[in-house]
């Protein structure tokens, strides 16, 4: 008898300790975030052109959320941004090459290729 509850607490023990991590877990990953710029794929310009881009942040349940963002360029003599920590910016093309446009948020990063002509 005294083995019965004894099993018993350390099964109750168990499945108590045992669900609170996995929900601890479940909090780190509902902490990740889905990150995309909108327009998607390659971007191609020509120098002069301004284009319009815009973070995309959604939690994993694919809801948007807001966190702050930073957009820069691997090559800076190519464009500028009109505001780097803004959701959406507008990126100018200021001279022709190639590069690769980099958006940032909450330790995650996007990169969208970019071609100047």
């Amino acid at each position: 008898m005294n083995f019965k509850k004894i099993f018993l607490l350390l099964l109750l023990t168990f499945f108590v300790f045992g669900f609170s991590a996995c929900t601890k877990r479940g909090k780190l990953i509902d902490n990740a975030i889905v990150l995309q710029i909108e327009p998607a794929g390659k971007i191609s310009m020509s120098v002069g052109d301004n284009k319009t881009l815009k973070a995309i942040i959604k939690n994993i349940k694919f809801e948007e959320v807001s966190h702050a963002v930073s957009w820069s360029i691997s090559d800076s003599s190519l464009g500028s941004f009109s505001d780097s920590s803004a959701k959406e910016t507008v990126f100018t093309a200021e001279a022709t090459g190639t590069g690769t446009i980099k958006l940032s948020c909450e330790g995650y990063f996007v990169t969208a290729d970019i071609t100047i002509s």
